[in-house]
């Protein structure tokens, strides 16, 4: 079992889908409330933002049905300070992280809980998705190895660095 002294990167966001909000932000309000309530015993609370999918539709949302798919760009852009500026008027919501990352943001706001910055260092990556093992084409919802996996961990090392309960030093 894990110690208060350790630390867990969770998520749960990939199985409930954008359809019903209420329902995704009650379950993160409850996670929140057993991790509060049980601080002492858990581990330090990492939560891996959900990553960007690429289909090739607003939002790059999954449509639904069978690969292949076509990946495609999210309509924003990366700047160098590690933000992503909307390229188009509809991209708002990409901006902000997607509708997952946006709800857990507001739900851990206030609490020890720290998120990764998966979902910005993966935005721009809709050609690094895995072929479909079957020959089928693209998947634009997983990842290829090595690639954003990688750049991952380095984000959850940046945010372990700099969450208020860090055990490594800031500099």
């Amino acid at each position: 079992m894990a110690l208060p002294s350790d630390i867990a990167i969770v998520n749960f966001a990939h199985w409930h889908g954008t359809g019903d909000r209420a329902e995704y932000k009650k379950l993160l309000g409850d996670f929140v409330e057993a991790v509060e309530q049980r601080a002492e015993k858990l581990p330090r609370m990492v939560w891996k933002e959900m990553v960007p999918t690429h289909y090739d539709q607003q939002h790059g949302l999954y449509p639904g049905g069978e690969p292949p798919f076509t990946c495609a760009p999210l309509h924003v852009k990366l700047q160098g300070d590690g933000n992503i500026e909307a390229t188009d008027d509809w991209s708002e919501i990409v901006v902000e992280g997607g509708h997952h990352n946006k709800a857990a943001r507001e739900a851990f706001a206030g609490t020890d809980i720290v998120m990764t910055g998966y979902w910005n260092a993966t935005v721009e990556l809709f050609d690094y998705h895995r072929d479909v093992s079957d020959g089928r084409g693209h998947e634009c919802g997983h990842y290829c190895f090595p690639g954003a996996p990688q750049v991952w961990l380095y984000h959850a090392y940046l945010s372990i660095l700099k969450a208020p309960w860090s055990p490594l030093p800031a500099n």
